[in-house]
C-alpha cells in the first residue's frame, strides 16, 4: 500500500535539475515532496498549484525522500483545519 498525504502547499521550489520540491503542511507537521520533471503530467499540475492550495498526494518513499506519483489539487485549503491540530498538539 502506497503512502498518501493530504496537506496545504506552503512552498514550491525548483532545484537545479528542474524537479519541483513541494513543502506541504500536514496534520502532524511538514513534509517535503519531490515531483520529477520526467513525469510531464504531474510536473505541469504541480507548477499550476499555488501556495495555500489543498493537495492530495500518493507517492513512494525512497530513503529519506518522498516522490509524487499521483497529485490532485482541490483548490484553496481551509487554514483553520491545520491550525486547530497544532493547538491541540501543544496541549498534550
Amino acid at each position: 500500500k502506497k503512502p498518501k498525504l493530504k496537506g496545504m502547499l506552503i512552498k514550491k521550489e525548483k532545484n537545479k535539475k528542474g524537479n519541483l520540491k513541494l513543502m506541504l503542511k500536514i496534520k502532524g507537521g511538514e513534509v517535503m515532496v519531490f515531483v520529477l520533471k520526467r513525469n510531464k503530467n504531474l510536473h505541469a499540475k504541480a507548477e499550476k498549484a499555488k501556495e495555500g492550495d489543498l493537495l492530495y498526494i500518493v507517492g513512494r518513499k525512497w530513503l529519506t525522500h518522498f516522490f509524487c506519483e499521483t497529485l490532485k489539487n482541490k483548490g484553496k485549503a481551509n487554514k483553520e483545519y491545520f491550525e486547530k491540530d497544532e493547538q491541540q498538539m501543544r496541549v498534550f
